[in-house]
């Protein structure tokens, strides 16, 4: 967590000025909840110097550890949010010209910049994930049917979750606008479905699929 230590002594603080029949039903409530996210190897040790820049608005350096290769980008944070037990980064990149996504676990290194920042029409991450929903560039049509499992599972997906549209019955599609440079992404989290999940449209998606599945069947002989 961003600054674990300094939200650590705040909580003890007020813990401490608490009185001693609140701090007993504390005590006892520790005992009776959890908050459970699924655990990671992957640590993202920048999330300070990330957040810190989202603030204030300033430029890193960072060493990214894409697919392929570790590269160098130019990047100005919009702010950090987690899900599903990862960290991630919105950011605006100076070398796509555009805001890209960044995992903040494969952020190796982040170093603060003098360069000027640019004017972003964010002012926080909700803005960022509401305006890049209805903005999004070169949109492609992306629906799927879903099981009643598959509802229930869309609505714990947070790329998916505000376009689940249910039955009476209990099943359910997904009907939104994506960018194309997306496709892969979004046939990967369908193809987590299994068989909870069938792509409609587009074409290219369902090419997708069959390729996939080829592929997997292949493995098998």
């Amino acid at each position: 967590m961003p600054f674990e230590a300094e939200t650590g002594y705040v909580l003890k603080k007020l813990y401490s000025y608490l009185p001693n029949d609140a701090k007993m039903r504390i005590d006892t409530m520790k005992d009776r909840i959890v908050f459970w996210n699924p655990s990671r190897v992957q640590t993202a040790n920048e999330l300070d110097i990330l957040l810190n820049a989202a603030v204030d608005q300033s430029t890193l350096t960072i060493q990214y550890d894409s697919q392929k290769e570790t590269k160098e980008r130019l990047i100005q944070p919009i702010g950090l949010y987690s899900h599903n037990g990862f960290w991630y980064c919105p950011a605006y990149c100076f070398l796509r010209e555009d805001i890209r996504l960044f995992r903040a676990d494969r952020i190796k290194k982040a170093e603060l910049t003098n360069e000027k920042g640019q004017e972003l029409p964010y002012s926080s991450v909700m803005d960022w994930i509401e305006l890049s929903e209805s903005e999004v560039s070169d949109p492609i049509p992306f629906t799927v049917e879903l099981t009643r499992e598959g509802v229930r599972r869309a609505m714990s997906e947070m790329d998916l979750e505000r376009h689940v549209q249910k039955r009476q019955n209990g099943t359910g599609w997904v009907e939104m606008n994506i960018p194309k440079t997306e496709l892969t992404y979004f046939v990967d989290l369908a193809w987590n479905f299994g068989r909870e999940a069938q792509i409609i449209e587009p074409e290219e998606a369902i090419t997708l699929m069959k390729r996939k599945l080829k592929d997997l069947l292949e493995k098998y002989h």
